[in-house]
């Protein structure tokens, strides 16, 4: 009993176990409603619901046991987090299956559309994705034939990276080194894999007797990290070490993402014991998603709490930039490109960047050779393959010698040792294409054999931590950490270190490292003097003074903003060379670079003054569709800027704000027509008092639930696919009063397939409807209000037949949206300030919600007490919104419990709950 209370205690003080509760529906997966879409609202639908409550390691300790720590915290924390969710499951009856995981605190559950939307509004719920299919990562064509270098015994991708130098000089081949490895299983008869796997569980159809692979991808692969040379060479960078495989991929190459999970959450204890010291040191995963979804987001950095090193491929949808998938891109993941045998970037490797919560990451972390790779394939034979996914498992065989070099390394210092000891072959440091080099075996082997440890801290002149630049011989590169302190191996030897911190006097020093030894050094920077760029903003045709905002966009520089009545501006900031943005409403953001020595620089910017409308293309067919905004605008004689999404960057706040008028269209696309940082934009546009035109089918139907959707455009989803085509304008607002039009014929966009029906929310009204002989349903809505005005349109507006019917209407739109041209929205800081208003809002409606939940939950028990003492409460302080919020919500599910034994009790209650609320 001692010892389970003592590991309760050290439990308590390794984790922190954060639930959020910040208020609003859960965030929904679109390829979910899109599912919903194609099989209907009553089929039965995969999802993946994660909890807001999620474990945060602390303090963990290195030893093995650490993998062991971690999953039964995380287990503990299932277990007792998910009852309440789980009991609702079950209450609902038998057609909702649920399946429970503990890697990422979710669940995995199986349901119509109804229910769906049920659990996704439940308070613990943060997010709910699609479970997806996974297609294997597709190997390119090879054409390699083996035997090309005869005088070597080992295949050239191994001899490339210098792996049999540390054979030969170290006798480091793997040995006592467990892999994890997530794939299409392996032939465990094969003749370079055989004895190798120590545990093997099938996914898949549950044979998990003896290792197999009807595919071939994952032979190949584990050939790659262990095998040896029974084809004639060597093809394994790690012949010696043993794996644990996860066969999660079938015959096809297909996946579903529960099967995954479950992959990764065996991988932390493949044999089930605890006892057991079975925990691989780190998993090669040659398979990801085009889908930048954090479905494994959890799962990576729980792998890493548990000193499981998580190597992902970064794919092979290369050239192009941005397309490294997930979980390869994601920020604690490392990612592996794919090198050629002349050292050159493959074509078909992904390159980076990725963006996750606004801040952008280069990726891949390294290369290896992944061109035209000779290894096992299953028949006991030996085929060549192509792809990120075999220069994956190179890098994990490298990685298994490095553990076996030093066992207790971390996995921030192997990275490090990968990134700073291989061929850089891009550009200087860390680029999107190779990362930051192709990988050397030998010299990273090398710097951990013959090396010492360098510990950092960098403090500002009063003591307080910095995060600061740190640089090496002018190679090695990383930065401190929040706590001011830095760690990294160094081969023993002499270097000059260079510490570089925004704000103060850069600092260098030399150091000597001694193998073995840990050279400690503590750094106070010293503030940097500063200097001031001094400026003026003007508009271009007048010269007049623009009031705007200045920004560093290179440094943490706080904004400045013009003084309205000059124009003039000044910018105080240590010597160096900056690049300035100057924004401000209807002018055109200008850039400029400055450099910056001891004494001030003037600087002058004149900005073009904009047009008063933004036409923001949002649709996959935008470049057939725009020709009916254009010419209609163009009628106004309505100057505008013309914004395609597909080929620009992401519409922000700050490009919306400078126009009075924004026309936004989605056309005929049902998902991904407004992201949740579109909506985000719009909000804080309007917020500012801005005006807006927004039209595309199928918005209602994926945004539905949003609040964007019901608070901010005021519209109620009716249903999908108005049949009706004509259109009649209602009284509600004279602009629009007389207007009649048909959808789809001649001279339009044609593409009318699911028009949108709606209805209002106040304080929107119906402008227009879809009208024949059996009645009327709602097409457009707008809003009036004393911040902002729009115009909802749930059909496209390029669907309307006739250019002078299309003319007609946005004339009106116009009139009723931007009656003065010239205005002049308000500021952003107001727009921000008014969403802070509406997130306290939210947030005290989902007090309120937990509130009447626990009235509810003593109720059902006979329990009376928390309901008294909220209608006394009331009572007291019959204003206060807070129980306002509560009587409506308790008044409605009381209601429900009046037939039952208490009714005698309740509708008593409920009768002065309702006096109160009159």
């Amino acid at each position: 009993m001692r010892m389970k209370f003592n590991w309760l205690i050290s439990i308590a003080i390794a984790v922190i176990l954060i639930y959020s509760s910040a208020a609003g529906a859960a965030s929904v997966d679109k390829r979910i409603f899109e599912e919903f879409k194609k099989r209907g609202d009553q089929s039965r639908v995969s999802a993946i619901f994660r909890l807001k409550s999620q474990v945060v390691f602390k303090s963990l300790p290195r030893e093995a046991a650490r993998a062991n720590y971690v999953k039964r915290a995380l287990e503990n924390h299932a277990r007792i987090s998910q009852r309440s969710i789980i009991d609702f499951i079950k209450s609902l009856g038998k057609d909702v299956s649920y399946e429970s995981l503990w890697i990422t605190n979710a669940l995995v559950v199986t349901c119509d559309r109804a229910t769906l939307d049920l659990l996704s509004a439940r308070e613990e719920v943060d997010s709910v994705w699609l479970n997806s299919k996974v297609q294997l990562i597709e190997p390119v064509d090879a054409h390699y034939q083996p035997g090309a270098n005869k005088a070597s015994g080992n295949e050239w991708n191994i001899d490339l990276i210098n792996v049999p130098a540390v054979w030969e000089k170290y006798n480091l081949r793997g040995e006592g080194v467990l892999i994890g490895h997530i794939d299409t299983g392996c032939e465990a008869s094969h003749p370079d894999c055989v004895g190798k796997i120590y545990a093997f569980r099938d996914f898949i159809s549950g044979n998990d007797d003896v290792a197999y692979d009807d595919q071939g991808h994952g032979t190949h692969t584990v050939g790659t990290i262990l095998g040896g040379n029974a084809s004639g060479k060597f093809i394994g960078a790690a012949p010696r070490a043993t794996i644990a495989v996860a066969k999660v991929f079938d015959r096809n190459g297909s996946a579903q993402d529960d099967g995954i999970l479950k992959a990764m959450q065996w991988i932390m204890d493949p044999d089930g014991n605890p006892n057991t010291n079975d925990v691989p040191r780190l998993v090669s995963n040659s398979w990801g998603s085009s889908q930048m979804s954090k479905t494994y987001w959890d799962v990576v950095y729980n792998w890493r709490a548990a000193n499981i090193y998580p190597l992902f491929a970064a794919g092979n949808s290369g050239p192009s930039p941005k397309t490294v998938g997930t979980p390869g891109g994601f920020p604690h993941s490392v990612a592996v490109g794919a090198s050629t045998s002349a050292d050159k970037i493959a074509s078909f490797s992904s390159r980076g960047p990725v963006a996750w919560d606004g801040v952008t990451y280069v990726k891949p972390d390294v290369s290896a050779p992944g061109e035209n790779i000779y290894s096992a394939v299953p028949g006991g034979k030996w085929g060549s393959k192509s792809g990120t996914s075999m220069a994956t498992p190179l890098v994990a065989g490298v990685i298994t010698l490095l553990y076996q070099a030093k066992p207790d390394l971390t996995i921030d210092e192997i990275t490090q040792i990968l990134e700073t000891t291989g061929k850089d072959l891009g550009d200087p440091g860390k680029d999107n294409v190779f990362g930051s080099c192709r990988i050397d075996a030998y010299q990273a082997v090398t710097r951990v054999l013959n090396s010492g440890a360098l510990t950092l801290k960098v403090t500002s002149p009063d003591n307080n931590p910095l995060v600061a630049k740190v640089e090496i011989n002018d190679g090695i590169k990383f930065e401190t950490k929040g706590d001011g302190t830095a760690k990294t191996t160094l081969e023993a030897g002499t270097y000059k270190v260079k510490i570089s911190c925004f704000g103060y006097i850069t600092e260098s020093f030399g150091i000597t490292v001694e193998k073995d030894g840990v050279y400690n050094k503590t750094i106070v920077m010293s503030k940097a003097p500063l200097s001031n760029i001094i400026g003026v903003v003007t508009d271009k045709d007048t010269q007049l003074p623009v009031a705007a905002s200045v920004y560093v966009t290179d440094a943490p520089v706080q904004q400045v903003q013009t003084d309205p009545k000059t124009g003039k501006f000044i910018l105080s900031v240590p010597a160096g060379e900056y690049k300035l943005k100057v924004a401000a409403f209807k002018y055109k953001i200008e850039f400029a670079s400055v450099a910056l020595g001891g004494a001030p620089v003037n600087v002058k910017f004149e900005l073009q003054p904009l047009p008063p409308v933004l036409l923001v293309a949002d649709a996959s067919d935008s470049a057939k569709i725009a020709k009916y905004y254009k010419t209609a605008i163009d009628a106004l004689k309505l100057a505008y800027t013309y914004y395609d999404v597909s080929v620009a960057d992401e519409v922000t706040s700050d490009l919306l704000i400078q126009y009075p008028l924004v026309i936004w269209f989605t056309g005929a696309d049902s998902s991904k027509t407004l992201t949740e940082k579109d909506q985000n934009s719009l909000t804080a546009y309007l917020n500012a008092g801005g005006s807006l035109l927004l039209t595309g089918q199928d918005i209602g139907y994926e945004l539905k639930d949003k609040p964007f959707y019901t608070s901010v455009l005021g519209a109620k989803y009716i249903s999908d696919s108005s049949k009706v085509k004509n259109l009649s304008a209602t009284s509600e607002y004279s602009e629009f009063e007389g207007y009649s039009a048909v959808l789809d014929g001649a001279d339009s966009a044609n593409n009318q397939k699911y028009a949108d029906v709606i209805s209002v929310l106040a304080p929107a009204k119906l402008v227009l409807n879809y009208q024949d002989a059996s009645g009327k349903t709602g097409a457009a809505i707008a809003v009036k209000n004393e911040v902002y005005r729009l115009v909802y349109m749930g059909f496209g507006f390029e669907g309307i037949a006739g250019e002078a019917a299309r003319c007609d209407f946005m004339k009106r739109a116009v009139k009723f949206l931007m009656p003065d041209q010239n205005v002049k929205i308000g500021s952003l800081a107001a727009a921000e300030n008014r969403l802070a208003l509406s997130k306290n809002e939210s947030e005290l409606i989902s007090t309120a919600g937990l509130e009447c939940e626990k009235i509810i939950t003593d109720v059902k028990k006979l329990k009376y007490e928390r309901l008294n003492g909220f209608i006394a409460s009331f009572e007291k302080a019959p204003g206060a919104q807070i129980y306002k919020i509560m009587g409506a919500g308790l008044r409605s599910s009381l209601i429900h419990e009046v037939n039952s034994e208490n009714s005698k009790v309740l509708t008593p209650a409920i009768e002065k709950i309702s006096s109160l609320l009159k």
